[in-house]
């Protein structure tokens, strides 16, 4: 998935906005197809499952590692198919990453932090909403539409990963953010939009947790 994720630059670079929407869409349908769940490479994902006692801390920790572990793959695998210069684009994002990589975003560390703050939010919690309240469960095409608008309103203004390994896999160590930076904007502001979410809809875990 992070490898993907590390192609959409790609696609956008090389297509524009239409074509890069009609990707990632594709793309995330395909992989809700195969995998239980589209955000199963999030660390938020576990840690809220680990919030709701649907998994323990030894497996919660073990998931964790296996992400950061795959994330750091997936850069190289990605890394490897830049190096065949196949096409100029991939030409330039290997260069970019080779001369050394820069993040400078357009708004301040903090407004920063609250775009994927809201971003995380927004993406687990109209699902979640729609589940507890209304008792609808969102179709699989219908989530990951909801997943590519939230990921287009906030690209410019942080790449809006709201998936703290994803982030990291692509712009840990560049230019234009200290590391402190980096993980106050995309660890601490995700996992703290999980731990809201966690917070809100408490009640209705606790509440299906002792049904079952």
């Amino acid at each position: 998935m992070c490898a993907c994720s590390l192609e959409n630059a790609v696609v956008f670079g090389s297509y524009g906005w239409y074509v890069y929407s009609l990707h990632m869409w594709i793309v995330g349908c395909y992989l809700s197809s195969v995998l239980e769940d589209l955000q199963t490479s999030n660390v938020c994902t576990t840690v809220y499952a680990y919030l709701t006692s649907r998994t323990g801390l030894r497996r919660l920790m073990l998931i964790c590692f296996i992400q950061l572990l795959a994330g750091l793959g997936s850069f190289y695998l990605a890394y490897t198919i830049w190096s065949l210069r196949l096409t100029t684009a991939h030409e330039r994002r290997l260069s970019s990453f080779d001369n050394g990589c820069a993040n400078f975003l357009p708004i301040s560390v903090y407004s920063a932090a609250l775009v994927e703050y809201l971003g995380t939010i927004a993406d687990r919690g109209l699902p979640l909403f729609l589940l507890t309240s209304r008792k609808i469960e969102l179709k699989t095409w219908t989530y990951v539409l909801w997943n590519v608008i939230i990921t287009i309103t906030g690209v410019k203004a942080t790449g809006m990963f709201a998936n703290p390994v994803n982030a990291s896999n692509q712009m840990f160590g560049c230019s234009g953010l200290t590391k402190s930076e980096h993980i106050f904007i995309y660890w601490v502001s995700p996992l703290a939009a999980t731990i809201t979410l966690y917070l809100i809809f408490r009640r209705h875990v606790v509440k299906t947790v002792k049904s079952e």
